[in-house]
């Protein structure tokens, strides 16, 4: 963990906070998603920047799992990991690059690709390439 929060978000990692609300749901499976129509990787949960802020609560990995299937088709497959780092609970959703591409999200369709450390929407030429 401490190597993400010293490399930062890039084309295979994006550091996120637990998502509380609609908006960062969304971004999340986004995130997921594009990760999934890419090369794969890492969104560790419960840093902000460089400072650890921890990832609190009961029944945290269901929920997230949730979050992943309920929103993306063909469903994401992720693993989830619970961390500990300066005594604090991280969670770490692990995505591989898929076989059954492209996915998209679930409420509008639309399919992700990561391009650098960006999460954006996929062009004509991306799903030429993610087919």
């Amino acid at each position: 963990m401490e190597s993400w929060l010293a490399q930062g978000d890039g084309e295979m990692l994006e550091l996120r906070l637990l998502p509380d609300h609609e908006d960062l749901k969304q971004a999340l499976a986004k995130t997921v998603i594009a990760f999934a129509n890419s090369q794969g990787g890492t969104v560790p949960l419960g840093a902000e920047g460089t400072t650890v802020v921890g990832a609190p609560g009961e029944q945290v990995s269901a929920m997230l799992m949730d979050l992943v299937r309920g929103r993306t088709r063909p469903s994401v497959d992720v693993d989830i990991v619970a961390l500990e780092m300066k005594r604090k609970r991280l969670y770490a959703i692990k995505v591989q690059r898929s076989r059954s591409r492209p996915h998209v999200l679930a409420s509008n369709g639309v399919p992700y690709v990561r391009r650098g450390k960006a999460t954006v929407m996929a062009t004509p030429e991306d799903l030429r390439h993610i087919r």
